[in-house]
């Protein structure tokens, strides 16, 4: 048994690596928020984080990897019509703290054309939403949790002076979604039956990105990659209702937020 496995591993030694369809990316997230809760004016600011991304791609094969973004405030995310605004800065608006992050793992299959230019990858997957958005000062926070199954489609149109350019465009469905309401405690003692996690009805979301890929050592063992990707998501969560400490209920409405931004990532393929 040790003998066949020592002779595997030297076998995949011996294989050319660029025999190998193998692809990872790290950089930043930016982008403009808009979110917009019904009863709430609508509330806007910038939000940055992590891009991780790892995958394995090889012609006429299947395709398969995994991604993860995080967001949380890059500054005031407010309903101030300018962001400036001093009321907005002393706390005369309401505020919100934002954290979102996506997670998940995408199957598919990778076609590509004889000349190597042009390829595209149907795929689709499931993945995991943690999005956490508390209105300041010390109002509610709203804790939605999703696992969805992202539905998509990926091509790049690869240039013979090293670029490529291309789209990305997912449908995030939601299969289990979930949403935790904090509010302040008026009374010491806030236990309620009425805390538990609450079931969301349907919801959904879309992704679109356009990225633009300069590479160098493309046609080596080892390659590397500048991504510069602009990008489009958006979400809706249903409505619902809760009740607090005191079993009084109360309305949740419908959560919509969008963002618009640039992904930045260095990458390399092995």
């Amino acid at each position: 048994m040790h003998k066949k496995t020592y002779l595997i591993f030297l076998l995949l030694l011996t294989v050319p690596l660029h025999a190998r369809r193998f692809s990872t990316n790290f950089g930043i997230d930016f982008n403009y928020a808009r979110f917009k809760l019904d009863n709430v004016a609508p509330q806007s600011g910038y939000l940055a984080g992590p891009h991780f991304d790892f995958s394995y791609k090889k012609p006429w094969s299947v395709y398969t990897g995994v991604n993860f973004d995080g967001r949380w405030n890059a500054g005031l995310i407010c309903s101030c019509n300018d962001l400036c605004n001093t009321g907005c800065l002393e706390g005369g608006n309401a505020q919100a703290d934002v954290n979102d992050y996506f997670a998940d793992w995408q199957l598919g299959y990778y076609f590509d054309n004889d000349e190597k230019t042009l390829n595209a990858v149907p795929f689709i997957g499931v993945g995991f939403q943690h999005l956490s958005y508390q209105l300041e000062p010390n109002v509610m926070r709203y804790k939605y949790r999703q696992i969805y199954v992202p539905v998509g489609l990926e091509m790049l149109y690869n240039s013979p002076r090293d670029f490529s350019i291309g789209f990305k465009a997912v449908y995030r469905a939601g299969v289990y979604n979930r949403l935790r309401v904090s509010t302040p405690c008026v009374e010491d003692d806030c236990d309620s039956p009425c805390s538990d996690q609450i079931k969301l009805r349907y919801s959904h979301g879309a992704y679109f990105e356009v990225p633009a890929v300069l590479h160098y050592r493309q046609d080596k063992d080892v390659g590397f990659h500048i991504t510069l990707a602009p990008f489009f998501d958006w979400n809706r969560f249903a409505d619902t209702c809760d009740c607090n400490s005191n079993g009084v209920v109360f309305p949740i409405p419908v959560n919509k937020r969008w963002y618009v931004g640039m992904n930045m990532n260095l990458g390399v393929t092995f």
